[in-house]
């Protein structure tokens, strides 16, 4: 098993891959090792590495913590969600982590965060807790999936975007 605490902030895409401008996406959902009052501290420390890791490989999304259990949505070069994802299925503070959708998209649904936080939801939460549970309806799941996905992006399209200036008023 290898030890989590060494992981290295930045993997090299493997050689000879091109990059292209499709745009590729993964959803996963996991149950969460955070319990409080650690885990504030640990959500700053994902969400501040994910600003810069994600600027760096040109990826968005999103994250959701719930009671209990994450939800995100990443999307960029297929290389860089690649690279992503075996960072996070190592990352210690969470477990059970099941990716539910990836596959190729035609536009960004997060444009305007390199991560949006959308934070603790008991209403989403009701969404994820079917997901990490039992997978064998493939109709049922495919709806959650889609109603989960179109949460967070109402939920994200709610907020303001990273840097955007503060509308004050007349």
């Amino acid at each position: 098993m290898p030890d989590k605490r060494n992981l290295q902030p930045h993997e090299d895409p493997p050689p000879n891959v091109p990059e292209s401008n499709t745009i590729y996406f993964c959803l996963y959902v996991s149950q969460s090792n955070l319990t409080p009052p650690a885990n504030r501290v640990e959500l700053d420390k994902i969400l501040s590495s994910s600003h810069l890791r994600n600027k760096e490989l040109d990826v968005t999304g999103a994250l959701l913590c719930t009671a209990g259990r994450f939800a995100q949505i990443i999307e960029g070069p297929e290389t860089s969600i690649r690279i992503l994802m075996k960072s996070i299925e190592l990352d210690s503070r969470h477990r059970d982590c099941k990716v539910l959708s990836e596959g190729l998209t035609s536009a960004r649904r997060f444009s305007e965060w390199t991560m949006a936080y959308l934070g603790p939801s008991i209403h989403i939460d009701r969404h994820i807790k079917p997901l990490l549970q039992n997978l064998f309806n493939r109709d049922q799941t495919d709806k959650s999936i889609s109603r989960l996905i179109d949460l967070m992006v109402r939920q994200t399209n709610m907020r303001r975007p990273e840097g955007a200036e503060e509308d004050v008023g007349p």
